[in-house]
C-alpha cells in the first residue's frame, strides 16, 4: 500500500481489511457522516485508541525490561 499512500479513496476502501475484533466492529458501526475523508478516519481512530500509544513499549523500552 505504500505506493498508494496518497490515494485517499483507496486507503479508505481497504482500511477495514487491516482491522480485527473490537476495532473492526467499531469501524463497521461508524456513522458515515463523521467520516468523509482519510483524515476524518484517522482522527476518529486516533481519538479512540490514542491511550494505547502510552501503554505500548517501544523497542528500546523492551530491552530495558
Amino acid at each position: 500500500m505504500a505506493t498508494h499512500a496518497h490515494d485517499e479513496k483507496l486507503l479508505m476502501h481497504f482500511f477495514h481489511e487491516s482491522l480485527t475484533g473490537v476495532t473492526l466492529n467499531r469501524y463497521m458501526h461508524l456513522e458515515s457522516a463523521r467520516v468523509r475523508s482519510w483524515k476524518d478516519l484517522v482522527d476518529v481512530f486516533l481519538k479512540q485508541y490514542k491511550y494505547n500509544m502510552n501503554m505500548t513499549l517501544d523497542r528500546m523500552q523492551r530491552k530495558a525490561w
